[in-house]
């Protein structure tokens, strides 16, 4: 990274002493109840909380995918401290189609746990909700109304956090719309608090965070915002664009750069740093598309027919000791149903193909051919899109 952008973000840096102390008191209350598996999720947690009490000020808003591989690794402890903490939370778990109505009359931020579970009815329309309701400008929902069924739109653009099993079972086009945190079973060794909801533990929020948030954002009004302005936004955003390839995660990522200009220029820097780690490595994270491709292109060579069973597909992947795909379904594997999502991303279906005398479903290679020759995913060196913390400066949050 070169010394120009370092300088236009000492430039943008606001070292406002309120954002500091808020963002020392909510890193510190997230890293004391959870344990993250790097710097870098508690940082932009720490932006996207106070972010949730401005998002009208921002053209996007980012949302936050919590996910783990397993049950108890700390997904709904954190949504319970973060809830805490943001703008008008609202916890659901079986969300309701009239879900848009809520966001329409008192936007705040919405909460979805274990959004893998929903059935896939209510599950379809959320998703069409998730994946427009991250822009202020994007689509609205429309809803017939009224006896006479009068076509009405409704605002879903809000905040929003959801946790699952998996990162995969999320569809791809939410995941880009999100900041990924992965959490994993803590330590044995490492000693966290336990988050309950006495009177003393809700005051102890109210009093370190909330109030103080409340405070700030009522001085934003409609026509002025006294800490930053729309040309110190969209600086944040050309400054984010010129490190960070992915478009889709310079929106969602310039609103927590804005925020954390906000603080002193070591926090700005660990902000980006920690931006453009989740956001690039979002597929380093999640490779099983990478290393599917690479094993159905092995498999290819080795093979002499025309088609392939999707059983088939599946036992060939698993032979592959190595793979992280033996350790899917808790350790069964990857099975037909598991290949066929990951193919109907590349609008690949299953047929019924012949191999023999037997039919089953399957896939024809000739299918899978084009895909595997085009899948050559740009490895983006994250390294390269690190800033380098200004020297004999005191580092902020260690």
């Amino acid at each position: 990274m070169d010394m120009h952008i370092k300088e236009l973000l000492e430039k943008q840096v606001k070292n406002n002493m309120e954002f500091q102390h808020l963002f020392e008191a909510i890193h510190n209350k997230i890293c004391s109840f959870i344990c993250f598996q790097s710097d870098n999720e508690p940082i932009v947690l720490t932006n996207w909380v106070v972010s949730t009490w401005f998002f009208r000020e921002f053209l996007f808003t980012p949302y936050i995918h919590i996910y783990s591989p397993e049950p108890q690794c700390g997904k709904s402890t954190l949504m319970k401290i973060l809830k805490f903490m943001t703008y008008k939370p609202k916890m659901m778990q079986n969300p309701s189609s009239a879900l848009y109505r809520w966001i329409e009359q008192d936007a705040g931020t919405l909460f979805i746990d274990e959004i893998d579970k929903l059935q896939m009815d209510a599950r379809a329309e959320l998703i069409g909700m998730l994946n427009v309701g991250f822009e202020q400008d994007g689509a609205k929902v429309i809803r017939m109304e009224g006896t006479k069924h009068t076509p009405t739109e409704f605002e879903v653009f809000c905040p929003k956090v959801f946790a699952g099993i998996e990162a995969r079972k999320l569809e791809e086009a939410t995941r880009t719309r999100s900041i990924p945190v992965a959490l994993d079973r803590k330590d044995g060794t490492v000693e966290l608090r336990r988050a309950f909801t006495g009177r003393g533990f809700k005051e102890e929020f109210l009093n370190e965070i909330e109030l103080p948030l409340e405070h700030l954002a009522s001085e934003v009004t409609d026509d002025y915002n006294p800490f930053w302005s729309e040309d110190d936004y969209y600086t944040m955003l050309n400054i984010l664009a010129s490190v960070n390839p992915d478009d889709r995660a310079v929106d969602i990522g310039s609103p927590l750069l804005t925020i954390a200009s906000m603080g002193s220029l070591e926090w700005t820097i660990k902000t980006i740093n920690a931006i453009n780690t989740l956001t690039l490595s979002r597929e380093k994270n999640e490779n099983y598309k990478d290393e599917f491709w690479k094993l159905v292109n092995e498999i290819y060579e080795q093979t002499t027919e025309e088609n392939i069973f999707s059983k088939d597909l599946a036992e060939k992947i698993n032979d592959n000791l190595d793979s992280q795909f033996t350790q899917w379904n808790r350790g069964n594997g990857i099975n037909a149903k598991d290949i066929a999502k990951i193919l109907s991303d590349y609008y690949i279906d299953s047929k019924n193909v012949r191999i023999g005398h037997q039919v089953l479903k399957g896939y024809c290679w000739n299918d899978l051919i084009p895909v595997m020759q085009k899948y050559s995913t740009e490895k983006i060196d994250i390294k390269s899109t690190l800033v380098e913390l200004p020297l004999q400066q005191e580092v902020f949050y260690e």
